[in-house]
């Protein structure tokens, strides 16, 4: 019995020992973790380049990445809920998250974020969804908003059809000491029932970029702006006529990038001619009797690059809009390297005279349509010294080409560039793509058809195709929108205010927490927020 007996006091003293160990083990755990080991001050400047690098930071998707640096151990909450520059960019797409049965605590995560912030400067992205589910969480979110609004520094909203949303914006105050960039886009409706015209009259010294693409389909309702103009580098407008940008050009001392989208013509009352001395692009869409009047009524001495699309087809008028290309070119002293346009603009036999006043093109980008009549303008660009100093050809359809006799005339086109038997400079690059409706996003021209395949050939020749094939579908380097360096270089500024991220691209991110409970929801979140 003695000897039993030690053994149960040796075992006991063994599990008291053990149970020791295993205390100190835990206790000590943290220590062997580098990461929670890491100084403060290291582990804020990771979680910085986490958020930065973070593609599916929907401020109520649980997978946004402040939210996953706070739900991961105490310590990483304490530091991610007071560090204020891992919530100082806001993307919100209501379109992409079903907010039935989520609202109270989907309000009370957005209104956490906010307030973890601080007193930082926010970039604010919203995109907001037209489903009814959807109309109260909206205008709270644009209310908390507008109250934080002498703290944005970049701000984009996209209100659909959402005008009463979108004239809320009236009652932003005037004061914005901190805002560089804002963009809005909205659709006026004809059903909309209007709003007393009080102007968007906003004090802002830092604002260098503004985008105002109102759409109003009744055409007579575009709020009244009053910015400061002459602090404006970007600015993007759809004004109701030409004679409302014309009024105010005067003012653009630092305007450098100018994109003016004009609904309808209206005869123009201004007789005068106004400089924009910085100007360098000018991008211009609309009635061709518009365009023709703002272009002859401009001098743009250091324009670069220029671009014109027009709601008609203008097979017609085409001498009259190349014309005046070139005589803005001689009243501007300027030279145009970059000329985008659609294709018929060179469908007159007179294209190749007209356009020898501006030989300085480079790069030129062509809006191509089977709708159109495109056989003189293959047959200038093909065999005449039409742009003689010509390296870059964007080609952008409008419809899918696939085999089609544009698609093959264009072949030539580029065939006859490459190979030059006139005294043409021999081009150097070629980029394809088509417009792709929101209802056919992933539309790619075949790289597999025959046409295709004599670029193919080209290229193994020297010749730059811009993008490579995948699967094979042609994905061009360029979007369609975008077909210059500067473009690509203003889309990644928008990029950079809001994270380098192209979640609004994934179908995925705003769904993330289907599934869930509300009750599961809120107690995750609650306890999230309680410490």
């Amino acid at each position: 019995m003695e000897v039993t007996g030690a053994y149960v006091d040796e075992l006991e003293a063994l599990q008291v020992s053990r149970r020791t160990a295993l205390i100190s083990q835990s206790a000590h755990r943290s220590c062997l973790n580098t990461s929670t080991a890491m100084p403060t001050e290291v582990l804020v400047a990771m979680f910085e380049q986490c958020v930065l690098a973070d593609t599916s930071g929907h401020a109520l998707s649980c997978r946004a990445m402040p939210w996953v640096l706070s739900q991961t151990c105490r310590r990483w909450r304490t530091i991610a809920t007071s560090t204020p520059s891992l919530w100082r960019i806001i993307r919100l797409d209501t379109q992409k998250y079903d907010i039935r049965n989520r609202y109270a605590s989907s309000l009370y995560m957005f209104r956490a974020w906010l307030e973890r912030s601080k007193s930082l400067p926010i970039s604010c992205l919203v995109i907001l969804g037209e489903e009814p589910s959807c109309a109260q969480f909206n205008t709270e979110v644009v209310d908390l908003l507008i109250g934080h609004s002498a703290r944005w520094y970049a701000a984009s909203f996209c209100f659909g059809t959402l005008d009463d949303l979108f004239h809320r914006l009236r009652t932003v105050p005037s004061d914005l000491p901190l805002l560089r960039s804002i963009r809005v886009e909205v659709i006026i409706p004809r059903t909309s029932r209007g709003h007393r015209d009080i102007p968007m009259t906003w004090t802002a010294p830092n604002l260098r970029e503004a985008a105002f693409l109102v759409f109003d389909e009744y055409g007579s309702r575009q709020p009244s702006l009053m910015l400061p103009w002459s602090q404006l580098e970007v600015f993007e407008w759809t004004p109701n006529r030409a004679d409302d940008f014309l009024s105010i050009s005067s003012t653009f001392t630092s305007l450098r990038y100018c994109y003016l989208q004009i609904p309808y013509h209206t005869h123009l009352s201004s007789s005068e001619h106004h400089t924009l001395p910085q100007l360098l692009r000018f991008d211009i869409s609309g009635p061709y009797q518009s365009i023709l009047a703002i272009m002859n009524h401009l001098s743009l001495p250091s324009l670069q690059c220029f671009s014109l699309d027009t709601h008609e087809q203008i097979g017609t008028v085409a001498d009259h809009l190349l014309a005046a290309i070139s005589r803005l070119q001689a009243r501007s002293v300027c030279g145009i390297r970059h000329l985008s346009a659609p294709f018929s603009l060179f469908s007159s036999p007179n294209s190749t005279a007209l356009a020898a006043k501006v030989d300085t093109i480079r790069e030129l980008r062509v809006l191509l349509s089977v709708e159109e009549e495109n056989a003189q303008a293959i047959i200038n660009l093909r065999d005449t010294p039409i742009f003689p100093n010509l390296e870059v050809l964007h080609l952008l359809f409008r419809e899918p080409p696939d085999e089609g006799c544009i698609f093959s005339d264009m072949a030539d086109v580029i065939e006859a560039r490459y190979s030059p038997q006139t005294s043409v400079r021999r081009l150097e690059k070629v980029s394809l793509d088509v417009i792709r409706p929101p209802e056919a996003s992933d539309m790619r021209i075949s790289a597999t058809v025959n046409t295709f395949q004599r670029l193919l050939g080209l290229e193994k020749c020297g010749l730059v195709l811009l993008g490579s094939v995948v699967e094979g579908r042609w994905n061009s380097i360029y979007a369609e929108g975008c077909w210059t360096d500067e473009d690509m270089g203003r889309v990644g500024r928008y990029w950079a205010d809001f994270g380098y991220s192209d979640w609004l691209y994934e179908a995925e991110i705003g769904n993330s927490f289907v599934g869930m409970s509300e009750s599961y929801l809120s107690t995750v979140m609650l306890m999230d927020l309680s410490k």
